[in-house]
């Protein structure tokens, strides 16, 4: 297994592009490869061209294929993910892959099984996807290339999604970690979705707050998030004396959910936002 890589810091950013036989296989941040074993950077843009040799090939599901790696005939703590051909990812020999295929036949069954809507979305080696029941939903996120772990989150449909994420929300998060399992996967999703019902409670009890008495609070939030989220909001209140903090969430969500930004960029949004707001003064039982 050769390959050209291309190796640019930009401050402690890290970037590398793969090129395998002449094509480009992968284009990504790694900040969890320690290349520095490696490549020892002497200027802005290096190349150099590096062969591993494959210790052990292990066949998965779905045509994936999990090489472990050696180098200068010693082994090395990674691996290789593989599918169809196609380098996905070097990532740690711990790491456990839950191929997004299973994840999605899992959740193509729970919408056949409960009448749930199902919407998917798939980037480059990820899945994103929505179980859905009138205004109550969850999101499932899981990647094959080590950049998110596998999780489900309540959310709830105001104009846009929100993603109900946030240190007093109840979610699934597990890492691609060896003990990881999903063989209860199903009846986990479906446990979100349950609560996702008292998230609304929550929201609607925000009406009863005013944004003129929780003015600091907003400031903190405002402050935590590039100002496109949060602009001209705290000016309505000269305008609207009786402008509501259901109103603001339902406003800064919407912003969040409909601006064309990455799914995680969205969800640590959407934490920020829950984390002030469940702060306020609103009693959340779950």
């Amino acid at each position: 297994m050769s390959a050209e890589v291309y190796f640019k810091r930009a401050g402690n950013e890290k970037t590398l592009k793969i090129n395998i036989n002449g094509e480009v296989k992968m284009k990504r941040e790694i900040s969890f490869i320690d290349l520095e074993e490696i490549i020892n950077t002497k200027s802005e843009t290096e190349k150099l061209l590096v062969e591993f040799d494959v210790e052990k090939t292990i066949s998965r599901e779905y045509q994936y294929e999990e090489k472990l790696l050696r180098f200068r005939g010693n082994n090395t703590r990674y691996k290789a993910i593989v599918k169809d051909g196609t380098l996905v990812a070097i990532i740690g020999r711990n790491y456990k892959l839950i191929p997004n295929e299973k994840v999605k036949k899992i959740l193509k069954s729970l919408a056949a099984k409960y009448n749930l809507n199902l919407k998917v979305i798939e980037p480059p080696w990820r899945l994103y996807a929505i179980l859905s029941k009138g205004d109550m939903g969850v999101l499932i996120s899981n990647s094959v290339d080590g950049t998110i772990a596998l999780r489900a989150d309540a959310c709830l449909k105001l104009k846009g999604w929100a993603i109900l994420v946030g240190s007093k929300v109840k979610t699934l998060y597990k890492k691609h970690s060896r003990k990881l399992t999903i063989l209860d996967l199903d009846k986990e999703i479906i446990t979100i979705l349950a609560v996702a019902k008292k998230y609304r409670q929550w929201i609607e009890k925000l009406k009863d707050l005013k944004l003129a008495d929780h003015v600091e609070p907003f400031k903190a939030l405002a402050e935590s998030m590039p100002k496109v989220y949060t602009d001209g909001i705290l000016s309505y209140r000269f305008f609207n004396p009786d402008l509501n903090m259901k109103q603001v969430y339902e406003t800064i969500s919407t912003r969040i959910w409909s601006r064309e930004t990455d799914m995680r960029t969205k969800i640590t949004l959407f934490k920020k936002l829950n984390d002030i707001f469940m702060g306020i003064g609103v009693i959340l039982t779950i």
